[in-house]
């Protein structure tokens, strides 16, 4: 009987399954290259600088010649919280008295590596590893909105095998592969027959896309770029039930990660000054909330939700101080996945970021670049009502992250 109850509390804890941060652009994270992040990304899709941008479009490794291996590192000092207007429990008892979530997210590191080999004249392969979505927050172990939220921590990495390949004077076409695992860990407060519990949902899987990228120089002075990376349909494989318990009931569940396209320019505007820009497409609408499957005798539970795609544009430029030093800035925006949320799982706000960095290259075919980036997010709302009680609630997001990155030619 305990046994049966316990499975019980399961199905109750993935009716509401996990919860997210207020990141616009749903759990992409655009800041895969050091470099890039010095313009806020406009003209990453256009052009190779170092191995890094290979992420955004996997056509301008044609631009690196011989041997190009780019270690990037990227710093996050973010500033989440989610202060609580009403909460109530399940049984109706004002929660409010448990104060707001705290700081819900640590610094964090996110390492990168990318390599580029020129095979001849024509043909360049490449490899990065990365980590494309990802968010990881948790709260105070007791607040107001327990019953909906305490942990969600969503972690990935990606293997990108590229190809790349000149055709004539003024285009480079590539396409690659996409291998990413993904590892996820929501839990909250649950009600149980003995008791209030923390509950968990877990799993992870492998799952494979592709990429596939190209350039165009129409004219002396002037690139264009396009980037695409493929959806990838995760079918995670995991377990739900309560932490410090041997409870642990198999489930499964899909999750597709969006397709996304990028287009980049970069005008030359005089010798030494050259105008960057960028438009990036999420398709965030294939998103369409959560399907649980037990293995155990259960009724699926499916919790839809409803995400609109995301469109990102930036504006920056470039200007070449030295022979050896370039300094970039740039400004950019997006759209938040919803429009404030009646769950946790996806209170978001728009964004604005600005960028700036630098790239000096030293004798020997070594070079240097750092860079630093600010972004605003516009509050998120929460408002949610159900069976785990209620939360309205108000989620603040400040991100700043910087970076340093080290890249050698041979």
């Amino acid at each position: 009987m305990r046994h049966v109850c316990g499975c019980a509390a399961a199905v109750m804890l993935v009716v509401a399954i996990g919860a997210s941060s207020a990141k616009a652009g749903g759990f992409y994270v655009r800041e895969q290259s050091t470099a890039a992040m010095g313009s806020a990304y406009a003209g990453a899709s256009a052009y190779g600088h170092d191995a890094s941008y290979m992420f955004y479009n996997p056509a301008v490794i044609a631009d690196l010649t011989g041997t190009v291996v780019t270690v990037d590192g990227r710093m996050f000092f973010p500033d989440v919280s989610i202060q609580a207007e009403k909460a109530t429990s399940p049984s109706g008892k004002n929660l409010m008295p448990l104060g707001n979530s705290g700081s819900m997210a640590d610094d964090a590191i996110a390492p990168a590596i990318y390599a580029a080999r020129q095979v001849n004249d024509r043909t360049t392969i490449g490899i990065g590893f990365s980590a494309p979505f990802a968010v990881k927050i948790e709260s105070r172990p007791h607040w107001a909105g327990e019953y909906q939220l305490l942990k969600t921590s969503m972690v990935s990495w990606n293997l990108t095998p590229t190809i790349a390949r000149r055709i004539g004077d003024h285009f480079a076409v590539a396409f690659g592969l996409n291998v990413q695992g993904l590892d996820i860990d929501n839990q909250r407060m649950e009600v149980t027959p003995f008791g209030d519990a923390r509950g968990y949902l877990r799993g992870s899987d492998v799952g494979a896309g592709w990429t596939a990228g190209l350039t165009w120089d129409p004219l002396p002075g002037t690139r264009v770029g396009l980037g695409y990376r493929s959806p990838i349909t995760h079918s995670v494989r995991g377990t739900a039930g309560i932490v410090k318990s041997s409870l642990a009931i198999p489930v499964s569940y899909d999750y597709k990660t969006p397709t996304v396209i990028s287009a980049g320019f970069e005008q030359d505007l005089t010798e030494r000054l050259t105008l960057l820009g960028e438009v990036e497409w999420n398709d965030w609408s294939v998103f369409d909330g959560f399907h649980v499957r037990f293995d155990v005798l259960y009724p699926d539970v499916v919790r839809a939700l409803t995400w609109q795609d995301t469109w990102f544009f930036s504006l920056g430029g470039r200007y070449q101080a030295t022979d050896r030093t370039s300094f970039t800035a740039g400004f950019g925006w997006e759209n938040a996945v919803a429009d404030g949320a009646p769950n946790t799982i996806s209170p978001d706000g728009d964004r604005t970021i600005l960028g700036i960095g630098l790239t000096h290259r030293f004798p020997g075919g070594m070079s240097l670049s750092a860079s630093y980036a600010h972004i605003w997010f516009t509050d998120a709302t929460i408002d949610v009502s159900d069976a785990q009680g209620t939360l309205k609630a108000t989620m603040t997001n400040d991100l700043d992250v910087a970076g340093i990155s080290l890249t050698k030619r041979w």
